[in-house]
């Protein structure tokens, strides 16, 4: 079981990192789901077993709250 966020390098990503502008990265790929981009918020809600899951990736010392808003902030959830 795994979920992956998935960031395809088109030319409106690539200026908007060029340019810092990172605030902006997420919403583009909320709407850039045709293009295979994927937030990690997104993957992990078609889990079906998310406790297992959060207890496994804990297990290795990966820690992510879904509870955890983006708000437009490119960091979906909390990974420490």
């Amino acid at each position: 079981m795994a979920a992956f966020e998935i960031l395809v390098v088109t030319l409106e990503l690539s200026s908007m990192i060029r340019e810092v502008q990172v605030y902006r990265v997420s919403p583009s790929m909320q709407t850039g789901g045709g293009l295979g981009l994927c937030l990690l918020s997104d993957a992990f809600n078609k889990i079906p077993d998310k406790k297992k899951f959060l207890s496994g990736i804990r297990a290795v010392g990966i820690f992510y709250d879904p509870s955890v808003s983006h708000d437009g902030h490119p960091c979906a959830g909390r990974l420490a």
